[in-house]
């Protein structure tokens, strides 16, 4: 999955080096569910990982939703 959009504060290396170290669970991921769902799980953990603050690091607007 290459798709890996960046926002404020968060490096494309970053993001690149996230989706190659998850990409073994991804590809499997991709091929039991949608890929839809696969990308927002992806886009979940960059959030996770680039808003740090446990009050507003999960906020549904980070996550895409």
């Amino acid at each position: 999955m290459s798709d890996s959009p960046t926002s404020l504060g968060q490096s494309p290396e970053l993001a690149d080096q996230l989706a190659s170290f998850v990409s073994p669970l991804l590809q499997w991921l991709d091929s039991q569910l949608d890929q839809r769902l696969v990308r927002t799980f992806l886009r979940s953990l960059q959030a996770i990982l680039m808003l740090r603050h446990p009050r507003y690091g999960l906020l549904l607007s980070e996550l895409g939703a």
